[in-house]
């Protein structure tokens, strides 16, 4: 079990993590993608050292039975030498849910990353995992899964809060969706889920 603030804040969405904090948003439209493919060579091409990491984030709220969300989302990532990386894997539309998701491209160096850390920006609160850990190689393009925390609020004026975290493969709709916008990157990946991080109750 993980505990951290409390907080309601939340998204079900795709990022893309290569490596170091740029972010480019993924269009709709075919002249966008390839843009968005051409950007990725050649950040590749500037940091041949580094990967791509590519994964959906869902935050679940167990006593609402629902899923929640924060237009303005962030993962934030520890690597195992104390490098920390701060990656916007979501934003939308304020009054909107559910909101209109954006994929994410972020660069990020190789190494052993732990996604420790959740926050939502607009309302000023975060969840503080650890939540999961995923290892990029040198040039390696990874599908790392979808992440599901599943998180219930603790007493009233706690500012705690419980969580249970799962990884799934990735569904036949989002596998579509990457394969249209990132052909030629996606068709590279290597399966490679996030490893979930789960304490013991009461740790």
């Amino acid at each position: 079990m993980a505990s951290g603030r409390r907080t309601k804040c939340g998204l079900p969405l795709i990022v893309l993590a290569m490596l170091w904090p740029i972010a480019l948003g993924i269009g709709e439209s075919r002249a966008e993608d390839e843009s968005q493919e051409a950007g990725l060579a050649q950040n590749l091409q500037a940091r041949p050292t580094h990967g791509v990491l590519i994964f959906k984030l869902t935050l679940f709220d167990v006593e609402a039975k629902r899923e929640d969300y924060c237009f303005d989302t962030y993962a934030h990532f520890t690597a195992s030498d104390g490098r920390t990386v701060k990656l916007q894997v979501f934003s939308g539309f304020r009054f909107r849910a559910p909101p209109l998701y954006k994929e994410a491209l972020i660069t990020i160096a190789p190494g052993t990353w732990v996604l420790d850390a959740i926050s939502c920006e607009a309302r000023r609160t975060k969840l503080n995992g650890p939540f999961a850990s995923i290892t990029i190689n040198t040039g390696e393009v990874i599908s790392g899964g979808h992440l599901i925390v599943n998180y219930a609020m603790g007493p009233v004026f706690s500012l705690k809060f419980s969580s249970r975290q799962v990884v799934r493969d990735f569904d036949a709709e989002t596998i579509a969706a990457l394969k249209r916008r990132l052909p030629v990157t996606f068709a590279k990946a290597k399966k490679r889920n996030l490893s979930p991080i789960n304490k013991p109750s009461g740790a």
